[in-house]
């Protein structure tokens, strides 16, 4: 990756339980405006056995053809009231109420083929119901299709239609919409400039608010990174993760006076999450040490770091790591300190040249550079000698080679290394689920994009895993809406491998 910033789309993956009813998720679209039929009395929670009979009611009704008593049926098994839950039986009669257009119950079969949930994943299917719902003023669905108008998956982008649709959502007081009316607007959306004569385009809003997140990886309209973004960004890939430490870790920090402000203890959490493997945590860890905010002013040290959040698809660390070189002093002190055999420095200038931000030295010098590095044991530079053999930059491929510089990292405590000797044993000759992946999943849970991915990998081929497409495109979009470049892509071939031959789902890419 050379220069972009991701530009992150609207976060679609709507938290559905089958365990949970409407009381604990009032929110949740599928209770959305949920209401018994007027035939059917409001049932009692404490009352079982009552439960129970009107249980058997509604299910007469149901297999008899009523359409909203099998929309009823539909949230009874999902919710578990009257029945044992049973997703699968949920969503049997949530398509028998669909087949009889019930507006919700198409709404909800929208949610359930977007995300595989009780039936094969299929997103164009999910476009077709979310836009009939939308088409009837359903405000969530409204702005589920904004999705669709924007990431350039399931139908072509249209950014004008997307604002149209998220306004009309935001104007039925849908709280997500309005808060993305906010970013549109910051962006020149729905003001006296907006869309109308931006139809297609690729540029599309940043997103503050963590309802909005959106994914396009090419230019960006901010042409400088402010220091709350790089916080809001941990704040958004928490949220995604579902990261209780992480969150408040972003929490505990903010900029005030033109500073990233942090406790003693929540900068350790934060080199901690760094070392983990989030590019977001890297990203501000780097930024921290170029301003020196917490610690003391360290400009290659800051260059490492953005490097380490580049490699792993930082969506905003290539602009400072760009930013950073051309400062007047960056490139004499880097030329001082590599003339002292300072490992850093080694590293730092090798990956510049990999990168393409430098043309001061041949690839044969910036992979010695990278070796001197790994000599004297520098873990990172370790790592990045283990992708020159493994991915042929430089060097003629070697796998074994590779391995073993990734264990070498490995062995001075690089987490970053053992992910990638998981992924190797996942997708190598000689493979070793049993092993690899619960050192992915711990290595996910502590934050790690690269992992998030490889497990998407994991359960889109069934790797170790039952195979589980549904799961496997939640995972690589958490680790696209995180900058994942790899993990867009896997999610335009699986919607490629699906399409259908239908204009209006043919794309221009």
């Amino acid at each position: 990756m050379t220069f972009f910033l991701v530009v992150l789309f609207i976060a679609f993956s709507f938290d559905l339980r089958s365990q949970t009813g409407q009381n604990t998720h009032p929110n949740s679209p599928v209770f959305k405006n949920y209401q018994p039929p007027t035939a059917t009395p409001r049932l009692e929670q404490s009352d079982a056995t009552y439960q129970m009979w009107e249980g058997f009611r509604v299910l007469q009704q149901a297999n008899a053809g009523d359409a909203v008593s099998q929309f009823e049926l539909s949230i009874r098994f999902l919710a578990g009231r009257g029945f044992k839950a049973d997703t699968t039986k949920a969503v049997y009669w949530t398509k028998r109420a669909a087949e009889k257009n019930h507006l919700l119950a198409r709404f909800n079969l929208g949610i359930f083929q977007f995300n595989g949930w009780g039936m094969e994943w299929n997103p164009f299917e999910s476009y077709r119901s979310f836009r009939y719902a939308a088409v009837r003023n359903i405000p969530e669905a409204q702005y589920a299709l904004a999705q669709f108008l924007t990431e350039n998956l399931v139908v072509p982008t249209n950014w004008s239609e997307a604002y149209r649709w998220v306004k009309l959502a935001a104007d039925s007081g849908y709280a997500p919409a309005r808060d993305a009316l906010k970013e549109f607007a910051r962006r020149g959306y729905g003001s006296d400039s907006s869309a109308s004569g931006r139809k297609n385009e690729s540029a599309a809003p940043s997103s503050g608010a963590i309802q909005l997140l959106f994914i396009n990886f090419s230019s960006d309209t901010i042409k400088a990174t402010p220091d709350s973004l790089l916080v809001d960004d941990l704040y958004k890939a928490a949220t995604l993760t579902e990261n209780v430490e992480v969150r408040n870790t972003a929490e505990s920090l903010f900029v005030g006076n033109g500073r990233i402000e942090a406790d003693s203890a929540s900068f350790r959490r934060l080199l901690h999450f760094a070392e983990a493997g989030s590019p977001e945590a890297l990203t501000l860890v780097g930024r921290c040490y170029e301003k020196g905010f917490r610690v003391d002013k360290n400009i290659l040290a800051a260059a490492t770091y953005y490097i380490r959040a580049i490699r792993l698809d930082s969506p905003r660390a290539s602009r400072l790591l760009f930013s950073l070189i051309q400062e007047s002093e960056f490139f004499p002190l880097l030329k001082t300190r590599v003339n002292g055999a300072d490992a850093d420095a080694e590293f730092v200038w090798s990956c510049l040249i990999a990168l393409g931000l430098d043309r001061q030295l041949t690839d044969t010098q910036a992979f010695h550079l990278l070796g001197n590095a790994s000599a004297r044991n520098h873990a990172h530079a370790m790592v990045e000698l283990g992708l020159c053999y493994y991915t042929g930059r430089w060097v003629k491929k070697d796998e074994g080679k590779a391995l073993q510089s990734w264990r070498n990292a490995a062995a001075m405590g690089s987490k970053d290394a053992k992910v990638r000797l998981a992924i190797a044993k996942i997708r190598g000759r000689h493979r070793d689920n049993e092993s690899a992946l619960p050192e992915l999943q711990r290595a996910a849970d502590g934050g790690s994009v690269l992992a998030e991915f490889a497990l998407g990998y994991c359960y889109e081929t069934g790797s170790g895993v039952p195979k589980d497409k549904g799961k496997a495109v939640r995972l690589y979009r958490t680790s696209a809406q995180r900058g994942s470049q790899d993990a867009f892509r896997a999610l335009q071939r699986m919607h490629d491998a699906l399409r259908p031959n239908e204009k209006q789902f043919h794309l221009d890419r």
